[in-house]
């Protein structure tokens, strides 16, 4: 991770791509788990997906999409115990004052 936070990958081509933030990292069993990259995977398949958590329990929530099948794709995705997965329909993803997903929020009210 970089001094900003910031979680980084290099490619084979030597190109830096921003991955993640180290606060949105958790422990899911002891492994950790970076709470963007299953967002952004989510969203890649499905549309309108915030990704929250705290250690040992992801919690995915939409505003469309059926959660049980929420739940089974990150089960099948990343092999983790269903027990650790919770997925759940709002109404609204709340975006804070320049416009970005409110995670402080989403945090506060669901996690």
């Amino acid at each position: 991770s970089l001094v900003t936070g910031d979680i980084v990958e290099i490619d084979e081509d030597g190109f830096i791509k921003i991955i993640g933030r180290t606060k949105r990292s958790i422990k899911v069993n002891g492994i950790s788990v970076n709470l963007d990259k299953i967002e952004k995977d989510l969203n890649e398949t499905y549309s309108s997906i915030v990704v929250i958590g705290k250690d040992d329990k992801i919690i995915a929530l939409t505003e469309s999409n059926d959660p049980i099948m929420i739940k089974q794709f990150i089960v099948d995705r990343y092999n983790f115990n269903k027990i650790n997965i919770k997925s759940r329909t709002i109404e609204v993803i709340p975006l804070n004052a320049s416009g970005k997903t409110d995670y402080k929020l989403l945090n506060e009210t669901y996690s």
